[in-house]
């Protein structure tokens, strides 16, 4: 039964998967999410069901649109695969219960956010609102105990990017965050508590700073440089929830 549970997240995750991708490529072009319905952008002909199923159409069709043979950017079946997999990560870690719904909703704005970072270096504001009231509804209707650390862990969240945001500035003479690093990193912050947001935002800069500094040898230079935060945070976020309490006991122990 764990099985055939498992399987339907991992589909029901791949859906959402194609959804997130849509949001992805049309928001930053403030393009409406409904219509028209899904079309190749090359032959603007529309997708058929059948080439229009998850992961797998995507496999049969090798990566081309049926009709021109255009390339399908390997994005769509990424997000697909990713979503479903955190999905089922989720649902054999947390069951199906509040926990699950929360986290699986968190993780689908991180993947639209990370994308649109990565790719217009953009955090949209409607993704990151949307976020923030569909949370608040959670939150009071299946959680209402956990509302008070909710706003917390958002206020800790915004409050410490934001003093990383006037250093960086103070220091780099130009934004070395911008505003939709702090409300991304508020909105995880209400997802979770101050203690979480923390080490979130300690593993986020940990690993930002890898990648610098590999960028920088290999290009022999970071002037100029401009890092997209999102996917970092992002990563750092699931992490945090996969591994949680471990984590926070170890970032108490450095700083104890």
């Amino acid at each position: 039964m764990e099985y055939l549970l498992s399987f339907g997240i991992f589909a029901t995750g791949a859906i959402i998967g194609s959804f997130l991708n849509v949001l992805i490529h049309r928001l930053p072009l403030k393009q409406s999410i409904l219509f028209p319905a899904s079309h190749c952008p090359e032959c603007q002909k529309p997708i058929l069901f059948r080439d229009n199923i998850p992961i797998i159409s995507y496999i049969i069709l090798g990566g081309h649109c049926r009709n021109c043979r255009a390339d399908i950017p390997y994005r769509y079946f990424i997000v697909e695969v990713v979503s479903a997999t955190i999905w089922t990560i989720l649902f054999l870690k947390f069951g199906f219960g509040t926990d699950f719904i929360f986290y699986a909703l968190l993780s689908s704005i991180l993947i639209v956010c990370s994308y649109t970072d990565l790719n217009h270096y953009r955090i949209l504001n409607s993704v990151v609102i949307t976020g923030f009231i569909i949370a608040l509804f959670m939150i009071l209707f299946l959680n209402s105990d956990h509302f008070a650390v909710s706003v917390y862990g958002m206020l800790t969240g915004a409050l410490i990017m934001g003093f990383w945001a006037i250093v960086g500035r103070l220091l780099f003479k130009k934004t070395a965050l911008g505003a939709g690093d702090i409300k991304l990193t508020a909105l995880i912050g209400f997802f979770t508590d101050p203690q979480t947001i923390t080490v979130i935002i300690f593993l986020t800069f940990f690993l930002a700073s890898i990648i610098g500094i590999i960028q920088g040898i290999r290009l022999k230079t970071i002037k100029d440089r401009r890092i997209p935060l999102a996917p970092f945070i992002s990563v750092a976020t699931l992490v945090m929830i996969f591994l949680g309490n471990k984590l926070i006991l170890a970032y108490l122990e450095i700083f104890k």
